[in-house]
Parts: C-alpha cells; structure tokens; sequence
C-alpha cells in the first residue's frame, strides 16, 4: 500500500509543479498586461503622440502582449504547435466562445459599415494565412518574408482608416484597429518616470510568464500525452485571451455593443499580423498535421461565419451565440478526442 502510494505521489508531484508553474506564467501574463496598457499610454501621451495612434497601436499592443510573447517563447524555443496553436485558437476562442458568451448575455447591432470593413479584412486575412499554412511557408525562409509583408499589411490597414474621410474617430478600446465609434481622448495616469518604470516592470513579467507558462504547458502536454498543438489552441488561448474577454464583456455592461464588436475582430486582425508577424520573423513555423487537420479548419469556420453575420444580418441574437458556443463546443471536444 505505502509503495502504491508512494508511485502515485511520484507521478502526481510533477504535474502538480507544471500546473503551479503554468498558473504562476498566468498571472504574471495578465498582470504585466494589465498594467503595461495604462503605463505605456501614459508614455505615448507624454510623448505627445496622436490620440487615434495611442488607441489602435499601443492599447492594442498592449491587450495582445500575452499572446505575442507566448508565441514568441513558443517559436524561439522549438514549440512550434503552441505558437502556431496559440494564434490560431485565440483568433478561435474570441469568436466563438468570447462572442458567443458575449451575445447571450446582450444581443448586438453588426450593422456598422466600419465593423462590416473590418470583417472583410478579417476574413481576407484569415483565408491568405490558411492557405499559407496549408502549403506549409511559414516553416522555411519564405516564413520571414511573409511575416514581415503580415506586420506591414497592419500598418497599412491602421493608417489606412486613419486617412478616411468617412471613418469616425478611432475609439478607446483594447485590441482594436478601429471600432467605428467615437470616444473621449486617453488620459495619462502616469506621470513620465513613473510610467517608464512600471512600462519596464510589465515587460519583464510578461517575458517571465510567457516562457513559464510555454515551458510548463509543453510539459503538461508531454505527461499526459496530448498534443502541443491541443494545449496552445484551447488552454493557452483561452489564458491569453483574458484581456480581450475582459474588454468585451466591460463593453457590453456599458452598453457599448460597437467597442465590443470592435474589440474582437480588431484583436483577431492584430493577432494575425502583429502576433503572427512577428512570431514568423523570429523563428520557423512548420504546421503539424493535427494543426491542420483539427484547428485550421474551425479557424476559417470562425471567420466565414462571422463574415456570413456581418454582411447579411444586422442583428447577432440569443440563438447565434448558442450556435457560437455550440461549435466552440465541439471544437474542444475534437482537440482533446486526439
């Protein structure tokens, strides 16, 4: 009896250690991004840069930190499939679960031009990655190139909105381009040193916790036999979504249905070119089988369902975000069944 106790306690110590250390990553990912995004617009402010760059690039820089340094640690130190699964099951999890969860508790308006635009860039995103990811480019040379060409097609899209005449001013919101409602101007929390030095503190503690919480999800991932690409496409996103799930759902008690709106599908563009740019630059990116054959397919369904709401209803109910929540469903069910 006390050497079958023994045995079990052997295999239970290590997982317990994983799962404090993915714990520990956590919170170190959420709490430098929840301070980074006050501190570095604190900085922006006092740098006296313009208030619509200050909302799309830095608040939006800020709320996609975890997901970027994630999948940054993931590439550098050879877990591909987290990085890659990160992404995509961010992109996944914002649509389908965060939207989902979102309209069953509010019904929103999706008949914003500006929200129907972004949708279309989403999309077209969203389909150019697929198909790059089916001929497998991002694992080799060309991955580099197309990284860069994806940080660009952001800069393009951002300043692009900005030189419209008829785009509203860019509102206040986190992980968002543009949400096509106006909103006051940011204020500076910070003085200059202080911000500075917080902006450092927050760096450091999302670089700490994204290589704890890769390093302990791969371990996880190898104790219980699953595949990486599994745990960064349903645990990991999940946990770095947490800023953006936050914003919706504040979005929603205030009513304001455009920011939340906004806010998903600006996160999923910036997390496809920034996060993805960059991650693609940093290392390579082959794509596992499992990737391809499970979590691809539900990242371009995501995409061309939201397409499908936004250019023929103006109107997202109850119903479709039961259908929403409905496929995110089955979308980790099929991810663990591997």
């Amino acid at each position: 009896m006390a050497q079958m106790l023994s045995s079990i306690m052997a295999d239970f110590m290590p997982l317990t250690v994983f799962g404090l250390g993915f714990g520990l990553g956590l919170m170190m990912l959420l709490a430098g991004g929840y301070w980074l995004v006050p501190a570095s617009v604190s900085l922006a402010i006092r740098a006296k840069l313009p208030p619509r760059l200050i909302a799309s690039v830095i608040i939006a820089g800020g709320t996609s930190a975890p997901e970027l340094l994630v999948s940054v640690d993931a590439g550098l130190t050879d877990s591909p499939d987290i990085a890659l699964a990160n992404i995509i099951g961010s992109n996944i999890t914002n649509i389908f679960l965060v939207f989902g969860m979102g309209i069953l508790l509010m019904p929103v308006s999706l008949a914003s031009p500006r929200d129907r635009q972004d949708i279309f860039w989403l999309m077209i995103l969203t389909m150019a990655v697929s198909i790059i990811l089916l001929a497998d480019l991002f694992s080799g040379t060309p991955g580099t190139i197309i990284g860069l060409c994806l940080c660009i097609s952001f800069i393009l899209l951002t300043f692009g909105q900005f030189a419209s005449r008829q785009s509203p001013a860019a509102s206040i919101s986190a992980g968002s381009p543009a949400t096509g409602s106006p909103a006051a101007a940011p204020q500076a929390r910070f003085g200059l040193g202080a911000a500075l030095v917080i902006t450092l503190i927050a760096v450091m503690a999302l670089i700490a916790g994204a290589h704890l919480m890769v390093a302990n999800a791969v371990s996880i991932a190898t104790s219980f036999g699953i595949e990486q690409a599994v745990i960064g496409a349903t645990i990991v996103a999940i946990g770095t979504s947490l800023p953006e799930i936050t914003a919706v759902f504040a979005s929603l008690l205030h009513r304001r249905h455009d920011m939340a709106v906004g806010n998903i599908i600006g996160s999923n563009i910036f997390n496809i070119c920034i996060v993805l740019g960059i991650t693609a630059m940093a290392a390579p990116l082959p794509a596992s089988q499992s990737l391809l054959m499970t979590i691809l397919p539900f990242f371009i369904l995501s995409g061309a369902l939201l397409s499908v709401l936004g250019w023929k209803f103006a109107y997202a109910g109850r119903t479709i975000g039961i259908v929403f929540l409905g496929l995110y469903g089955c979308f980790a069910s099929l991810c663990f069944a591997l």
